[in-house]
């Protein structure tokens, strides 16, 4: 499903759409200040719409851990096979978001989650987070609005989430004055 403005138009299955997040979840990691005009999945540099690359991406073999390079206004994404043995949650807070959607979407097959970043949004069938949770592997923050119970949300979807880049921690060293030599 794809939100058009505000209506839905069906395209693609939850593969296509895990694939899509993926290209989200990676955008989410680049500077409000750089302007992106095309993707591409390595070893390519060449800009192409997302929409080509997560098709190329979705037939690729699964579990997947990718990351992403910014080439020019190019977001290049690089998918290498997750070595990762047994099950293995691949998205943090994998968890609670399946609690979320349980209690918000109440299991519905044709349920819809919207998924925002600074730059985009995304509505995606529940089964493509499901997909995106187990087969992709990338560093990324998914949370809840803290407005969640104000937020109109567009007829069918169930639930918003945010997703944004992994959090960049800034430690300051302060020497002690109490640490005896």
């Amino acid at each position: 499903m794809l939100l058009t403005g505000r209506t839905f138009a069906p395209s693609g299955g939850d593969d296509f759409w895990a694939a899509r997040i993926t290209l989200l979840a990676l955008r989410s990691h680049v500077s409000p200040s750089r302007r992106i005009e095309g993707y591409a999945l390595a070893p390519s540099d060449s800009a192409e719409a997302p929409e080509h690359v997560a098709e190329v991406l979705a037939r690729l073999a699964k579990p997947l851990q990718c990351d992403g390079t910014v080439k020019g206004r190019v977001l290049v994404a690089q998918c290498v096979p997750d070595r990762a043995e047994g099950p293995v949650e691949r998205s943090p807070g994998a968890a609670f978001v399946r609690q979320e959607v349980r209690a918000r979407c109440k299991q519905s097959a044709t349920a819809l989650i919207l998924l925002k970043t600074r730059y985009e949004s995304l509505t995606v069938p529940v089964g493509a987070l499901e997909a995106w949770m187990r087969d992709y592997s990338v560093a990324h923050v998914l949370s809840q609005s803290p407005k969640r119970d104000s937020i109109a949300l567009p007829p069918g979807v169930c639930l918003a989430l945010d997703l944004g880049g992994p959090p960049k921690v800034w430690l300051k060293v302060v020497p002690d004055s109490n640490v005896r030599s």
